[in-house]
């Protein structure tokens, strides 16, 4: 017979930590934080989890919470079948009693994901400079920098080929330029990761850290905000257009200096393209970037790849519409999850073709482009000439090898769907 001392046979992943939302929804009431994972629940899995934490065994769990008024008819199985129904599967749980079963794999897009992940700016110093910036975000002083940088855009884009500077940059730039470009690029993506920490201050959250990473192999910044997931999602939609908001100034900034042609205009109008297009990069919802975020919490599709790997399922897979239309629970919500899903194929398969394509046509190129590169060293008498070859043949060995990996992982991530839409159905299970 078990008795109070008896331990919990269930223990805790990670270590959590439990923060009140600002939801109407009674379901929704608390954000539990984990590792780096993270989801709602009610108030009865929010004292389990309270109770388990302490090192509690199942007998005075159930004690604890029946003395919940609206508990108090809960016998010690259903405290139980809660938390192998319902908690364990959320992934902050384990049973040490059982072993541990292979999840069944789900068909997911690692073409996304951000590797070897450092610390750029720790917490005290990612607040401190938010806390400088945070007056961006009261209305009036948004409006005005937002309508300021629209004007100034359509002004330079009405006057400018963005796809013209960039070529001209690529063959006019001189080695300093080169380099006071993606330093300053690296400034504008470090200024969006700051946009973000500011708006979350704005609602009173701290950022713990803004850290960079790796996607193929190009750097690429993030800023760590878990503990937004407590607030709406409208508010947490301002935090993830907080960094397109502050990329926007920072254009705006780099357009007046080429106007007034103060300093090199290459260097100008090469941040200016540069962050243009970054700036409808970060809008695109198939990658994760910030569109992805926006479209989730525009739409309220939490865990949205998630959802999207469950609905190609039902699609492709199980050729069940009203499996698919299980997963959400709004038309709404089924027709922005439709158009994401069906998107993100389409968005993946254009890229993984027309790449492949430029590629191939690229190919016969490189021995030229190679030979052009021997004769412009073999000719040059500055060390600034120098550097400046050296630069270009760095940024297109990188180009091309980042292509190329991304090629090689969209042909392993077809075998995969293909291997998973022949495998044997199994039941599909809806968040």
């Amino acid at each position: 017979m078990q008795t109070t001392s008896t331990p919990s046979p269930y223990v805790l992943t990670d270590s959590i930590r439990i923060e009140k939302t600002d939801f109407e929804e009674s379901h929704k009431q608390f954000l539990v934080l984990y590792g780096k994972k993270q989801f709602y629940c009610g108030l009865l899995i929010k004292e389990i989890l309270v109770e388990l934490n302490e090192n509690k065994s199942l007998l005075q769990v159930h004690s604890q919470i029946t003395k919940h008024q609206a508990y108090k008819k809960l016998t010690l199985q259903d405290i139980e079948m809660i938390i192998d129904k319902k908690i364990i599967p959320l992934g902050v749980l384990k049973n040490i009693n059982e072993i541990e079963t292979s999840k069944s794999e789900e068909l997911s897009y690692d073409a996304d994901s951000i590797k070897t992940q450092k610390t750029l700016l720790n917490e005290s110093q990612t607040n401190f400079i938010a806390s400088v910036f945070k007056f961006l975000y009261q209305k009036w002083v948004a409006a005005l920098f937002v309508l300021i940088g629209l004007v100034m855009h359509i002004f330079y884009l009405s006057s400018h080929s963005i796809f013209g500077e960039h070529s001209k940059i690529w063959v006019d730039s001189s080695a300093l330029e080169y380099m006071s470009l993606y330093f300053l690029i690296i400034f504008i993506f470090v200024f969006h990761e700051i946009g973000h920490a500011a708006a979350a201050l704005h609602f009173g959250i701290r950022a713990p850290k803004i850290g960079y990473g790796f996607y193929l192999v190009y750097p690429v910044f993030f800023t760590q905000i878990s503990e937004a997931w407590k607030l709406q999602p409208k508010k947490r939609m301002i935090i993830n257009l907080g960094g397109v908001y502050f990329q926007w100034i920072a254009g705006s900034l780099f357009i007046l200096l080429d106007y007034f042609n103060i300093g090199s205009t290459h260097i100008w109008s090469g941040v200016v393209t540069m962050n243009f297009i970054r700036l409808i990069y970060s809008f695109v919802p198939f990658m994760k970037a910030d569109g992805y975020w926006i479209f989730s919490d525009g739409f309220e599709l939490t865990n949205l790849r998630k959802k999207s790997n469950q609905f190609l399922s039902a699609i492709f897979k199980s050729l069940s519409i009203h499996k698919a239309r299980q997963i959400t629970k709004t038309k709404l919500q089924f027709y922005a999850l439709s158009f994401f899903s069906i998107g993100t194929i389409i968005f993946f398969s254009f890229w993984f073709v027309f790449l492949s394509i430029m590629v191939w046509k690229f190919t016969p190129m490189l021995p030229n482009i190679l030979v052009s590169f021997y004769e412009n060293w073999q000719s040059a008498t500055l060390i600034s000439q120098y550097l400046k070859i050296i630069l270009q043949s760095v940024l297109l060995t990188i180009t091309l090898l980042g292509v190329v990996i991304f090629i090689v992982r969209m042909s392993s991530l077809i075998r995969f769907a293909i291997n998973f839409l022949m495998e044997k159905e199994t039941e599909l299970k809806t968040v």
